[in-house]
């Protein structure tokens, strides 16, 4: 029969600071790659928009 290994408290301690490291690395890969894909949106937004330099004088 096998004996199941026994984790100490320094060793759960560490395995949990592992996993929340784990889950704040994923969120911040997945933030900065949704940044990237803003800015590149606004980017082009700002490359296709219209410039806002008609004469408004005579258009009422």
């Amino acid at each position: 029969m096998q004996q199941m290994p026994v984790i100490t408290a320094s060793q759960n301690r560490l395995l949990a600071l592992a996993s929340a490291n784990a889950l704040i690395t994923g969120i911040t890969a997945i933030d900065s790659k949704l940044e990237s894909v803003i800015v590149s949106v606004h980017a082009n937004v700002a490359q296709t928009a219209f410039s806002a330099t008609t004469d408004t004088k005579n258009a009422l």
